[in-house]
């Protein structure tokens, strides 16, 4: 589930890519698990590549498969780093564990992006 880890095998190691494409728009891509002690490297990979010259960033969870509070609270800290920068932030993919936890923390403005698989 989104918000435990009882009985889940050692956290798979976060992988972060990044593809840029024309007229400041990218793709991030997460693979991996998206907890307390991935938080850290997340933020390291993940922060600098939300930053000006982007004006559009594809955020493509689809890959993480387990995220708890922790990763869930990055997720919105990054979201509101995004849009102080005045760049748009959409969560284009997401693995079901994300949509729970994002559904649990009552985020609606993005279980409703139309690109939600």
């Amino acid at each position: 589930m989104a918000g435990t880890n009882v009985g889940r095998q050692s956290p798979r190691p976060l992988v972060v890519t990044c593809v840029r494409r024309g007229g400041g728009r990218q793709r991030i891509r997460v693979i991996g698990d998206l907890d307390a002690s991935a938080v850290a490297g997340f933020h390291a990979k993940v922060t600098p590549l939300v930053a000006p010259p982007a004006r559009i960033v594809e955020l493509d969870l689809v890959g993480v498969g387990f995220c708890d509070v922790a990763g869930g609270r990055e997720l919105l800290m990054l979201r509101c780093q995004a849009a102080r920068q005045q760049i748009r932030l959409d969560l284009v993919a997401a693995h079901p564990a994300v949509w729970f936890l994002l559904h649990l923390l009552d985020e609606q403005a993005w279980l409703l992006h139309p690109g939600q698989q």
